[in-house]
């Protein structure tokens, strides 16, 4: 793998080096030459009347045009929506010309036929000044190469093209682009999987991370190679400009960065380090509490500082306060945010589980917190965060109360995580709406320095804050209404709402704050202008209490789309930690089934209601634009019509007084192929075309109006309506009609009903869940009950009954099942009285069988005493001591039989204690290691094990499972014995080996009954009592056995309850 990934690196690099050092400029110049070759083939093409069509599909902005005018009058465009250059009637003149911005090539043609003079103008746009429009035209006709300055000349009558470097192909570079960030995922996808997939060996040799870590330091530092940037480059996400932890950078960069420090912070809250805590003195433990706490605080200054930065200084526009209009690269920045407060909340939970995991009592730890924060709190200054410090650090301390609550859980439940995602939403909510007020009024002062420009708004008019704010909507900013007071008279408004006096409240008020009032911000800026006070109002729709809820829903959604990815993520590479068990279980629950259905169905049910709000609301605003448009068609017409009576000639009415008095933008273009030189000034001022092509005279003729949205070259995506305007004896004109964007009407869009829609649909999916754990909980808690109740059935032991007061289908379940307990009660009760009696026959033919046994010597020694006596035998002390001998060996043996028969009869009264399985494990295995016949072997855990038992007995049981082992070798075999002791979860673990013959299949079920024994002798009772004894512990004692090779007996004993066995202890539970 790692040969692999080096043979791609290779590759990458020297086609890397090798596109840097290709230069293309002879293909570029080629590229011109035939891009001017063309437009003079179109110019050549071109006859008298050749006009165009209204709905263009190649003729746009930015493609070339011919003009072609006939007997001094303009009779066609082919473009009708780029300057013309009049004046010009030299034949084959060439030359440069700009206008509005756009440099252009100019090339005249004059034919004389008939004493008709036909001429054509040639106007081929080769450069324009604004970035954003000549990155249009580069990818509209030079998208080969990757876009480069350039400078131009006319020489020996050609357009002469000199790059200003080296000119590379765009194609190159966007192949290598997307090979060089493929190779960096697949090595970021290599690196994690390794680590998270083989944590448990790098926690073990935390050397082993450093290879992994250091070809991932690699891997970012190439990002900062020239030529790498260069590359990249040619993928937008790269080219988008940031300003992050006081560095500048592209937004692709900083994805990448926050996606490594999700990544890292991820593999520390994996990694064990509390052991470098543990077993500190006290002192040492409080150092350590203060710098992690003070650790933690930092995170979220610098996160606050970095988010700022991002807002402020960043080319991407967070409009926070219209989170449903924001774009694509608005959204991943958005997301990179929430990944980067994820991973600091990561941290701060490592952090959380250190403190705790240090046993630092509850007080010490407030007074670690507090001074954390009074360590922290100059660098909080220094670091210059835009964030009131009380607001932020009561923030910071509520983070740590929790993070002391939660560190105690190592399983984090589900309401925790809606708990968590709540917190991290808001306090992210909090943090970016704050800035973006800020961000906010910054823009308004910048805006008003627009106004004022550099004669000091000595030119503040109707006329000129028109035209100003006219040319910030057709760049793109339009969400700010613009008002000009003068003497407190207005003088210009944008947006009908503003009163005609300036209120007294706002003259006062303090310049560089808002003024909020109906839903409305407004910022005013003053100045003095001839003897007259000036007063601009840049304001817009603010619901203060709307918008920040929409970014907190909005947040809220988004963390949990990104923590459901990483629930997924989890189920294939483990990266949270085992024992937080967030993996999917196999077998879903009847009470998880009922919530995913409660909530399924209601975010199923939110989904499709928003899907025909959204639907509803887009059918009705076009069939309200239609409507609008229709109702100023015919106020435009109404408007027009009175100008025209007044003043009886329609070349008299001045288009900029209706477009005043009716706020909307108006063009009226005359039928015939003749344009006068001010006919064409207005129109192409207005963004309206010159030409009407036929199809479309006939159309609006015949037809009616026509609704369009490229009517404007100014506003290309607003909806414009074109119809037909007969007044008196004038010939017919078409009237065109569009909204200007300069002026609004109302405040309230769909955008406002989206963000109270959704942050209603936050509060029913929250309240969907909380219902869901209710109703759950109401429907399986009497289900767990009775299987509770189930597992607790025991023969022979009087089973509890369950209530239930509803009468429903769980009341029915519960009656059968109290009933089906009383009949087994009573069936119980009968067997019980017939096993015992079968029993107790068993018993008393056992207790004969082995009385018989020592009684049968006893009787033979009396006899034989007797016999010698009669015999007149008079040395009988011999036969009297061996008899005596032998009738006290028997005696003693009816007595253990008597004792092993009374043991097993009663269960063990045991007096449980704190038992060391270490110590008493070592103790029976010295018991038998010094046998010279076999060996014994012992393996114990380092960590003592701790259980609640009684010893003595505990001792009994493994003394018989090691004389059992022992009596189970066969003679001709070296004995071999294995005693080990662990522990698996919350049990502790006996295993008793031996390498003998085995236990046969036929006798397996019949090993822990009484009486049962594969030896010669013996009552058959020790595992019968051993069993009796575990179980009496809640314990459990099983066998596996095979053949010829031996038997390993397992004893389980549950761990006694205490911080070094438990691995979960419960405070709060949430």
């Amino acid at each position: 793998m790692f040969l692999g990934l080096f043979a791609v690196l290779l590759v990458l690099s020297s086609a890397t080096f090798i596109f840097y050092q290709t230069d293309r400029t002879d293909e570029f110049i080629k590229a011109w030459d035939e891009y001017i070759e063309i437009a003079i083939s179109e110019q050549v093409e071109s006859s008298f009347g050749a006009g165009f069509k209204l709905f263009p599909s190649l003729n746009s902005y930015y493609h070339p045009q011919v003009v072609i005018k006939h007997n001094d009058h303009i009779s066609s465009f082919s473009n009708p929506w780029i300057s013309f250059f009049p004046d010009r009637k030299s034949n084959g003149e060439i030359s440069l010309g700009s206008r509005d911005g756009v440099h252009y090539y100019l090339k005249d043609r004059l034919h004389i036929k008939n004493s008709d003079s036909l001429y054509s103008q040639l106007v081929v746009p080769i450069l324009f000044e604004e970035p954003k429009e000549q990155a249009i035209f580069y990818s509209m006709f030079f998208n080969r190469f990757i876009q480069t300055d350039y400078a131009f000349d006319i020489l020996n009558g050609e357009l002469q093209i000199s790059p200003a470097g080296k000119v590379r192909s765009f194609l190159f570079q966007y192949i290598l682009a997307y090979g060089w960030l493929m190779f960096v995922l697949v090595v970021i996808i290599f690196v994690v999987v390794n680590i998270f997939r083989h944590r448990e060996l790098i926690h073990n040799n935390p050397l082993q991370i450093l290879g992994l870590f250091t070809i991932v330091l690699l891997i970012r530092l190439l990002w900062n190679v020239p030529l790498v940037v260069e590359v990249m480059e040619a993928i937008p996400l790269f080219v988008r400009e940031t300003y992050f932890l006081f560095m500048s950078g592209s937004l692709g960069k900083l994805t990448m960065d926050v996606l490594l420090f999700c990544g890292f912070s991820l593999f520390l809250l994996n990694f064990p380090i509390a052991k470098l805590f543990a077993n500190r003195n006290p002192g040492l433990k409080a150092l350590f509490a203060v710098g992690l706490y003070f650790s933690v605080i930092l995170l979220f200054t610098f996160f606050g500082k970095s988010v700022s930065q991002l807002v402020y200084y960043s080319n991407i526009q967070l409009d926070l306060e219209e989170v449903f209009n924001l774009d694509v690269y608005s959204f991943i920045l958005l997301t990179v945010i929430m990944l980067y407060l994820f991973s600091v909340f990561v941290l701060g939970l490592k952090a959380g589980e250190l403190i705790f995991k240090m046993e630092i009592p509850l007080a010490n730890r407030f007074m670690a917190a507090g001074a954390a924060a009074l360590l922290s709190f100059p660098i909080f200054l220094s670091v210059e965060v835009p964030l009131p410090p009380f607001p932020f650090y009561l923030g910071v301390f509520i983070f740590i109360f929790l993070l002391d609550i939660f560190s105690e859980k190592k399983k984090p439940s589900y309401p925790w995580m809606v708990l968590w995602l709540l917190i991290l939403s808001g306090f992210g909510a909090s943090m970016l709406f704050s800035f973006s007020l800020d961000k906010d009024i910054q823009q308004r002062a910048e805006l008003s320095q627009v106004f004022k420009g550099d004669n000091g708004a000595k030119q503040l008019d109707f006329k000129s804050v028109y035209e100003k704010v006219k040319k910030l909507r057709m760049v793109g900013e339009r969400k700010y209404d613009y008002t000009l007071y003068e003497d407190g008279k207005k003088l210009f408004s944008s947006n009908s709402l503003y009163p005609e006096i300036l209120p007294e409240s706002w003259d006062i008020q303090t310049e560089g704050s808002l003024l909020r009032k109906n839903r409305r911000s407004e910022w005013v800026k003053s100045w003095h202008v001839n003897n007259s006070n000036m007063q601009l109002v840049i304001g817009k729709y603010s619901a203060d209490y709307l918008k920040p809820f929409s970014l907190f829903s909005y947040l809220f959604f988004l963390s949990a789309i990104l923590g459901v990815l990483l629930l997924y993520a989890n189920s294939v590479v483990p990266v949270f930690p085992k024992a937080w068990d967030v993996r999917r279980p196999r077998a879903r629950s009847l009470r998880r089934k009922i919530q995913f259905i409660i909530i399924s169905l209601t975010l199923a049910s939110l989904i499709l209601v928003s899907l025909i709000t959204i639907i509803f609301f887009n059918v009705n605003s076009q069939r309200e634009l239609k409507e609008n448009l229709f109702a100023d068609l015919q106020r435009a017409k109404t408007v027009i019509k009175d100008y025209y009576d007044e003043k009886n000639n329609l070349s008299l009415i001045l288009p900029d007084e209706i477009e005043r008095q009716l706020e909307l933008r108006v063009g009226i273009l005359n039928f015939s192929d003749h344009r006068t030189e001010e006919e064409l000034s207005h129109l192409q001022h207005t963004g309206f075309p010159v030409f009407l092509d036929a199809s479309v005279r006939e159309k609006i003729t015949n037809i009616g109006p026509i609704l369009n949205k490229e009517i404007n070259r100014h506003f290309p995506n607003n909806t414009g309506i074109i119809d037909l305007l007969r007044l008196g004896s004038e010939k017919d004109h078409a009237l065109f009609l569009i909204p200007d964007d300069v002026f609004r009407h109302g405040s309230v869009g769909f955008t406002d009903f989206l963000s109270t829609l959704i942050n209603v649909y936050l509060f029913l999916f929250l309240l969907s869940g909380v219902l869901a754990f209710i109703f759950a909980e109401g429907i399986t808690q009497p289900l767990l009950r009775l299987r509770d109740n189930l597992n607790k059935i025991r023969l022979g032991k009087d089973n509890e009954p369950l209530e239930w007061e509803n009468d429903d289908e769980i009341g029915e379940l519960i009656a059968d099942y109290n009933r089906i307990i009383s009949e087994i009660n009573e069936g119980v009760k009968f067997m019980a009285m017939t096993e015992r009696e079968d029993a107790w026959r068993e018993m008393a033919k056992q207790i004969a069988h082995e009385i018989k046994n020592p009684l049968t010597p006893m009787k033979l020694s009396i006899q034989h005493l007797q016999f010698a006596s009669k015999r007149g035998n008079t040395d009988l002390n011999p036969l009297i001591e061996r008899t005596t001998a032998t009738l006290i060996e028997q005696i003693d043996n009816l007595s253990q039989i008597a004792s092993e028969f009374s043991s097993f009869a009663k269960m063990p009264e045991a007096r449980n204690e704190k038992v060391n399985l270490n110590e008493m494990v070592r103790s029976a295995h010295d018991l038998f290691r010094n046998r010279e016949d076999m060996d014994v072997d012992l393996m114990l855990p380092i960590d003592d094990v701790f259980v609640f038992a009684d010893k003595n007995y505990l001792i009994r049981v493994l003394t018989n499972l090691m004389k059992n082992s022992l009596q189970a070798i066969p003679i001709d075999r070296r004995g071999k014995i294995w005693i080990r002791l662990y522990r698996r979860r919350d049990v502790a673990i006996i295993e008793v080996q031996d390498n003998g013959s085995g236990i046969p299949e036929e006798m397996k079920e019949k090993v822990f009954k009484p009486n049962f024994t594969s030896k010669s002798s013996g009552t058959g009772l020790g595992l019968a009592i051993s069993q009796n004894i575990v179980e009496a512990f809640h314990g459990r004692i099983y066998f596996e056995t095979e053949k010829d090779k031996g038997t390993r007996f397992f004893v389980e004993i549950p761990l006694m309850r205490m911080k070094g066995n438990m691995d979960e202890i419960t405070r709060v539970n949430l």
